[in-house]
């Protein structure tokens, strides 16, 4: 359900973006800005789509702590983007905790059918 309504919207951007191009064209700056953001998005959400399978899969090997300290950063960043400029340390460091927390983890076990 939830790659489908990624998806739709996609699609949903996508043809704002087509039909905004196609009926006013990109010549004034304002109603340019939109389509083009409207085209990124659909792009975007295109692309998260087609890895959605993959990253449900991955949702259980990512710690919840990494999580929640990636999130706080994106919120740090989404409201002061120079904030960007200190954190990117954290950020690296945040990568390499995971990357060791991955390579100790040792592999799922596969569970025997009973029969």
């Amino acid at each position: 359900m939830r790659r489908t309504a990624v998806g739709i919207f996609a699609l949903i951007f996508l043809g704002i973006a087509g039909y905004g191009f196609y009926v006013y064209g990109a010549n004034d700056d304002e109603t340019a800005f939109l389509w083009a953001s409207c085209f990124r998005m659909g792009l975007v959400l295109g692309c998260f789509w087609f890895a959605l399978p993959k990253l449900l899969e991955q949702k259980g090997t990512i710690s919840p702590t990494a999580l929640i300290l990636a999130g706080t950063l994106l919120l740090v960043v989404a409201v002061r983007p120079r904030a960007i400029l200190l954190l990117w340390p954290v950020v690296v460091i945040l990568v390499v905790i995971q990357f060791f927390h991955w390579l100790v983890k040792p592999p799922p076990r596969k569970r025997k059918k009973s029969q």
